[in-house]
């Protein structure tokens, strides 16, 4: 099945839908972002995101239910790590997209 079919389909744009909307919080993007530096534990990305350890585990819940994360525990710690290849190219091509958008966007405003 091509991507074409894919979307066609009522259901998979749903789930689609709903894990794009997962990805859509600053504390989320910025979990990934260390993440993808190497594999932490809970307690280290609360200490860098500046938020308790039940928040930011909340947070890796949700990632983690959408396939962005995998997780290992050791004794009473988690920790997790990127859960596919795939994810550094997305936030690659998110982040190039981004400054092309605002790049733009200056252009525009600039010549108004």
């Amino acid at each position: 099945m091509n991507m074409h079919d894919e979307l066609a389909n009522q259901e998979f744009r749903e789930m689609l839908a709903e894990r794009i909307r997962a990805l859509g919080d600053p504390t989320r993007i910025l979990l990934l972002h260390e993440l993808m530096k190497g594999e932490k534990c809970v307690h280290e990305l609360a200490d860098i995101v500046g938020k308790s350890q039940a928040t930011v585990s909340k947070h890796l819940a949700i990632l983690h239910r959408h396939g962005f994360l995998q997780h290992r525990r050791e004794g009473v710690q988690t920790f997790y790590r990127i859960g596919n290849s795939s994810m550094q190219t997305f936030c690659e091509l998110m982040c190039e997209s981004l400054k092309k958008h605002l790049s733009n966007m200056a252009k525009v405003g600039a010549s108004e």
